[in-house]
């Protein structure tokens, strides 16, 4: 080849590259839809619950998983849905012992407290009749004097976190 002559690629590349594509046929769209098949989500014993608006049993059934970000985001779901009291109203002692428990588990995550402690003024405003009373010992010892030190507790830190911040 010359120093001064280009080099060319031959036409036939270039014409296929440009139609490429062109004449081909495609597949009808029912003959897609018929070969996929659509997966069905398998929703969780709460999930199915709170579908059919059955509140109380669905916050029953994400405390026995015991994982606090599906404990909070059904709580929020509850709030949004203005649903919370209606979960919380009803309880058996045993039930409002694993609630209890929960939150005293959880109220020292900054992430949850604010969630947590709307949660705990409502089951004292609702159930302020029953505390104390001797009903259930457990549940009076628990709102008695472990959630009330566990607050303490927190509200002190918070106060020494205040003073440290300036």
């Amino acid at each position: 080849m010359n120093a001064f002559q280009p080099s060319y690629k031959s036409k036939a590349k270039n014409y296929k590259y440009f139609y490429r594509g062109q004449y081909s046929v495609m597949p009808d769209a029912d003959d897609i839809i018929q070969g996929m098949k659509e997966k069905k989500q398998k929703l969780q014993k709460y999930e199915e619950s709170l579908k059919k608006f059955q509140y109380k049993k669905a916050l029953n059934q994400a405390l026995e998983q015991r994982n606090p970000e599906v404990v909070l985001a059904l709580i929020e779901e509850l709030i949004q849905r203005d649903a919370l009291e209606i979960s919380l109203a009803n309880r058996t002692p045993d039930e409002l012992i694993a609630l209890v428990n929960f939150i005293q588990w959880k109220i020292s995550d900054y992430r949850y407290q604010s969630t947590l402690v709307q949660v705990l003024r409502f089951l004292i405003d609702m159930y302020q009749g029953i505390l104390g009373t001797g009903h259930s010992p457990e549940l009076d010892s628990l709102f008695g004097n472990d959630l009330y030190s566990k607050l303490g507790q927190e509200i002190e830190q918070s106060e020494n976190l205040i003073m440290l911040s300036g």
